[in-house]
């Protein structure tokens, strides 16, 4: 009778054994799919600020180009303004000395049109992505 007790219960165990070791496999395999899920997930974020940062710079070569370059001039023509910049149709006088604007100087910083004299300070300008100098006004230019 002990003997027959016995049977059972190293019966119950293996079959137990036998059970656990498929749930350790599925939870591994289960393991092994997320951690590759995981892997992909952070190759395509690092990816992604990889472009980022290749756009930032882009955008930053584009904008501090050279003024006396044919190249730059036409860039500028082909590109509009930025969305900070007074729009050149409001720009009749210049915003500090009043003087008519034959030709009109966008500050950097402020965005406000300018004569030449009036906006011949350069400056970085870091916050609008110009890490080069650029044409600022003189109140800009001190703060």
């Amino acid at each position: 009778m002990n003997d027959n007790i016995l049977h059972e219960i190293k019966k119950n165990n293996s079959s137990q054994i036998i059970l656990d070791q498929n749930e350790f496999k599925q939870i591994c395999d289960k393991f092994q799919l997320l951690h590759q899920q995981d892997m992909e997930i952070k190759k395509l974020l690092l990816e992604n600020e990889n472009l980022k940062n290749e756009n930032e710079k882009l955008r930053t070569q584009l904008y501090s180009t050279p003024t006396d370059s044919y190249f730059s001039w036409a860039i500028k023509k082909i590109t509009p303004n930025p969305i900070y910049w007074k729009p050149d149709k409001e720009c009749t006088n210049c915003t500090d000395c009043n003087i008519y604007l034959d030709v009109i100087h966008h500050c950097r910083k402020c965005g406000l049109c300018f004569c030449g004299t009036c906006s011949n300070y350069r400056k970085p300008v870091p916050e609008r992505g110009y890490v080069d100098c650029q044409r600022v006004c003189k109140n800009c230019y001190s703060s």
